[in-house]
């Protein structure tokens, strides 16, 4: 079974979508770091938890449509619809750092927060 941050390219690809897989993988990897460093940075459970579900969604991209890339073939129309909705997932996932990192910086690490 192929790796996920390296693995072996569907040989039937695109080259173009072959390097949109690489370069969003790149981008997974980066953002979960950052991510990563937030939650440590914060002190409130409730927006440690929400860095936690952005970097899970981070890799349920990977693992939802870019593992699959490796695995199967598709048509160019798949292809470009599948990396379509992985690079939306992958938006609102920053787009959930964005507003953390908003937080952070207004109210600094010991804001507390409750959900509504």
């Amino acid at each position: 079974m192929p790796e996920p941050s390296g693995g072996a390219y569907n040989q039937g690809m695109l080259e173009e979508s072959q390097e949109r897989v690489r370069e969003l993988r790149d981008r997974i990897a980066k953002e979960v770091a950052v991510l990563a460093d937030l939650e440590a940075t914060l002190e409130s459970p409730y927006l440690k938890g929400k860095a936690r579900r952005a970097v899970s969604d981070c890799k349920e991209v990977d693992l939802m449509f870019l593992r699959t890339f490796d695995e199967s073939t598709r048509t160019p129309f798949e292809e470009i619809q599948g990396l379509g909705c992985a690079e939306m997932i992958f938006q609102m996932a920053i787009s959930e750092r964005k507003q953390l990192q908003e937080v952070l910086k207004k109210y600094g690490p010991t804001v507390v927060v409750s959900p509504s």
